[in-house]
């Protein structure tokens, strides 16, 4: 299940599903993008629960920001804390990114993750962002 919500300064995407592979996997994410001509902030949570290994279920909380200094070029960068409660293990992962802007409401960022997040692998990646919609 998944769904957005666009409006005028706040974006909210999210998405749910249940993987019945070798076991049965719950996992998600939401993040919300708040948005100014200037910056953008993106706080998330996201997680992986299995209900056959309560231990091994992870959650993660981040928050992101752009700045803009123009109205074509953009820097930003990201922080995530992930942790297990039932192991208590956790770590950090950052990244950091370029963005330029493609259209208007539309921004084209190349970044490189350091550290492996809960669905982000480490290393290069290409996100666009979409600003606007209904006021």
């Amino acid at each position: 299940m998944a769904y957005a919500l666009f409006a005028s300064q706040v974006n909210l995407l999210t998405y749910h599903r249940l993987a019945w592979e070798t076991e049965p996997v719950l996992e998600g994410e939401t993040l919300l993008a708040y948005h100014q001509p200037g910056f953008q902030l993106r706080p998330g949570f996201a997680y992986r629960v299995k209900p056959q290994d309560p231990v091994a279920n992870t959650y993660q909380v981040g928050l992101g920001g752009n700045l803009y200094p123009t109205e074509r070029f953009g820097l930003g960068g990201a922080l995530y804390y992930l942790f297990q409660p039932g192991t208590g293990g956790n770590r950090f992962a950052f990244s950091v990114e370029g963005s330029f802007r493609v259209l208007e409401g539309l921004w084209l960022n190349l970044g490189y993750g350091f550290g492996e997040t809960l669905f982000q692998p480490e290393g290069l990646y290409l996100r666009l962002d979409f600003f606007g919609g209904s006021r």
